[in-house]
């Protein structure tokens, strides 16, 4: 409640305690209103809740969610920026930047110069790199890192906290469709998940052993979820739709693609009388 109270308290209007109002003429009240709505407009931006609002990068910061990390970019180094893919690129951002169109730009895709592999993307909105969990290694005292799997089974998790919805539609990352020219899952299609239970832990010879996570005993932590792939545009009619209960899900277009192939591989773990349910296929995804 006290999250609703901050996000939708009414604002105190010129009101008098007795709880009459102060009249005006038509001419000024108009010019109050417009007054207030431009008062209102600079006390969201304020708080955050304008629609400019974006989270920026600081020196020696870094930002953490579920699936990223956000840095400024002079923090980060060793690292290319190509429109397209690492053959194309540049360790000079504003190269890329001042070149052919390069006003229309909105992102660039980030490399690591040394493997070339893709490590994240470059937005220009909030002027930092925003690099893939998955995609990049840490030195740490836990020789436990997470993976693409468990990275989204926890944006699903959180997503049905926050919404109440069990269902997400996997759409790519903006930024990332100039890397691949080829057509398919994450493209046209889109990989759309109904999650049905969110912790059970199951046993496999076909698992590595490394799969076993903490507190999961001799077995492995996930999630049970049904997964089909639809049509872009039946993705778009289901987000736009005003009852509609598909949340939205953003991963760049390989991470998608490699998704649907490790729940194809799932699948192949169920018993056979188990891996389909009507138009949807039973999948794991490890968490």
């Amino acid at each position: 409640m006290m999250e609703f109270w901050h996000c939708h308290k009414p604002d105190d209007h010129d009101h008098d305690h007795d709880g009459h109002h102060h009249h005006q003429d038509k001419a000024n009240g108009d010019a109050t209103t417009g007054q207030n709505a431009k008062a209102d407009d600079t006390s969201l931006a304020a708080r955050g809740y304008g629609a400019s609002s974006v989270i920026s990068a600081q020196q020696s910061v870094g930002f953490i969610d579920l699936t990223t990390l956000l840095f400024i970019e002079q923090d980060c180094s060793n690292i290319t920026y190509s429109l397209s893919t690492p053959e194309h690129g540049s360790p000079d951002r504003q190269a890329l930047a001042s070149g052919e169109g390069g006003s229309q730009i909105r992102s660039l895709n980030v490399f690591c110069s040394s493997c070339q592999a893709q490590l994240g993307f470059y937005n220009f909105r909030t002027a930092a790199v925003t690099l893939l969990k998955w995609q990049i290694s840490c030195d740490s005292v836990s020789n436990l890192s997470p993976g693409l799997e468990e990275c989204l089974a926890a944006t699903l998790i959180s997503t049905i906290a926050r919404s109440g919805s069990s269902k997400s539609l996997l759409l790519p990352i903006t930024e990332t469709l100039a890397t691949t020219e080829e057509d398919g899952v994450g493209k046209d299609k889109v990989v759309h998940i109904w999650v049905l239970n969110s912790s059970i832990v199951y046993a496999s010879s076909a698992t590595e052993a490394t799969a076993t996570r903490p507190g999961a005993g001799s077995g492995t932590l996930a999630i049970k979820l049904l997964y089909r792939l639809v049509p872009r545009e039946e993705a778009d009619r289901m987000l736009d739709s005003l009852i509609g209960d598909a949340q939205e899900v953003n991963l760049p277009v390989k991470a998608i693609n490699e998704v649907f192939r490790h729940l194809d591989r799932s699948n192949s773990l169920l018993p056979t009388t188990e891996r389909v349910f009507k138009e949807w296929k039973v999948g794991l995804l490890r968490r």
